[in-house]
């Protein structure tokens, strides 16, 4: 639910109603001007005071822009979104925004291109205008640059072109404080984090992949035990790890709870993308430069290993995999790396990793 009392700080939320971008500037109409009036009864609905935008860029004007000095923001939930517009422009997404004016999550939705997450921004990842992928300002049926509200790092703003009559939300900023926002202590937590490093599959046994993890858990954070968060064969992921009731929830390395609980980071939604490396970097989404995540489960986090390169030993066929940007099903499930071991980009992966 929304706050109760208001904190003296920005919020931002994904606007429970969606538009049709290629409508937003139909019959003349200042675009920006109808989606912040989407964005003004939104915040009204919530019954949250202040002053909200569209963050949504035409050819003229950036979203980054129209926020003005206004410095970081809250999810209606209480929640920190981004901690500062620098973080924001850097793509250091601390919760993801899917969450509306109401503090209501939004249903997730695996559909990249269709799904009901989509986002409208016509921005490109940070914050400045996408040069022609705004529906030609918001009047044409053609394409628009959109995010996923159950993402971070560029995801969430930048995902790629989605067509100009497709149904899509919009992210609300409010623009009445500049101070930014400190992250606060997370109590008694376990560390989290992707690995820094690529590996080339196989990886030789789970416990070579445990080793990759505890490398570099015990050169960041100090001498424990890490392991990687990746299913045996016939076994689940959860069961490599101690997630009983009262036992620490994990927490990224910028202190940022990947669920609540420890059960509940084995569910296939999660709180935060788990997305933040050990060495405290943000991985993106491109294919290129970051590698998707090895997990080995059959059709999420929960389900039993599925397809993991024979146990995670052999060079045939592939592994399912997971992608870090993501804190839906998507974030452990649904794409393949190949385990032929010949390094090319769909066979280097990452690990997610987790303090025992």
């Amino acid at each position: 639910a929304a706050f109760v009392a208001r904190p003296a700080q920005n919020l931002m939320f994904t606007s429970s109603s969606t538009v049709v971008p290629k409508d937003l500037g139909a019959g003349g109409v200042d675009p920006l001007v109808a989606a912040d009036n989407v964005c003004k009864n939104a915040a009204l609905r919530g019954g949250l005071s202040g002053t909200f935008k569209a963050f949504l860029s035409t050819s003229a004007v950036s979203a980054m822009s129209r926020l003005g000095a206004a410095s970081g923001w809250l999810r209606p939930d209480g929640l920190i979104f981004a901690a500062s517009q620098v973080a924001l422009s850097q793509g250091k997404i601390l919760y993801v925004p899917r969450v509306d004016e109401t503090g209501t999550l939004l249903a997730d939705d695996p559909n990249i291109t269709t799904g009901s997450n989509l986002v409208v921004t016509g921005t490109d990842q940070t914050g400045a205008s996408f040069a022609g992928r705004n529906c030609g300002d918001y009047k044409q049926a053609t394409t628009v640059e959109g995010g996923i509200a159950s993402t971070g790092t560029e995801v969430w703003v930048a995902l790629g072109e989605i067509p100009c009559a497709q149904a899509s939300h919009l992210y609300c900023f409010e623009t009445s404080y500049n101070t930014g926002i400190a992250i606060p202590s997370p109590g008694v937590v376990r560390r989290a984090f992707v690995t820094e490093s690529t590996q080339v599959l196989p990886v030789a046994s789970v416990a070579a992949a445990d080793l990759l993890c505890d490398t570099e858990g015990d050169a960041i954070f100090g001498a424990s035990s890490y392991k990687a968060l990746i299913a045996p064969a016939g076994a689940t992921a959860a069961s490599r790890f101690n997630i009983a009731g009262g036992t620490a929830p994990w927490a990224r390395p910028d202190n940022i709870l990947l669920s609540p609980t420890a059960a509940g980071l084995f569910m296939d939604s999660i709180s935060a993308a788990f997305n933040v490396t050990s060495g405290g970097n943000y991985v993106g989404f491109a294919e290129a430069t970051t590698p998707r995540v090895a997990v080995g489960s059959a059709s999420g986090i929960g389900s039993t290993g599925g397809a993991n390169c024979t146990g995670w030993t052999a060079a045939t066929g592939n592994t399912s995999s997971g992608r870090a940007t993501f804190a839906d099903l998507r974030w452990a499930f649904g794409v393949s790396s190949d385990c032929a071991g010949d390094g090319v980009a769909n066979n280097k992966v990452r690990f997610y990793c987790l303090q025992e």
